[in-house]
């Protein structure tokens, strides 16, 4: 089985990522480094987890999620994803992620609440 097949089921399935696209050879993710590892620190009490993919040894994931340049930056929750255009300080990292994974738990909320609703609705849909 192919890394990059499923990829989105297992985002589906894990906890709200901050996921650093590099190549080792690009010295703007060389300069990141540091800066993703602070924000690793500052998230790892949030529930964020922060994950480093190598695109030079995982082509297979780079090209399934469309990665063309490097570094990039998503936030990875319940398998969608949300690029990160922003500054590489660990500050502006914290920051992104920290308001995708409030956005996230607040999009669970509203599925949970409108779960029922959206049922009845299709109910009386069906019925007529």
């Amino acid at each position: 089985r192919s890394p990059s097949r499923g990829l989105g089921d297992v985002y589906k399935r894990q906890p709200p990522t901050l996921v650093v696209f590099f190549a080792p050879w690009c010295g703007h993710c060389v300069k990141m480094v540091p800066e993703v590892a602070k924000a690793a620190a500052r998230l790892g009490s949030t529930g964020v987890r922060v994950v480093a993919v190598d695109c030079d040894r995982a082509p297979e994931v780079a090209r399934s999620l469309g990665i063309k340049g490097y570094p990039t930056v998503k936030f990875m929750a319940r398998g969608k994803s949300t690029a990160y255009e922003g500054p590489r300080s660990a500050l502006h990292l914290v920051a992104f992620a920290q308001g995708q994974a409030r956005l996230d738990m607040v999009m669970k909320y509203v599925d949970k609440v409108l779960d029922p609703i959206k049922m009845v609705v299709i109910g009386l849909l069906k019925k007529k």
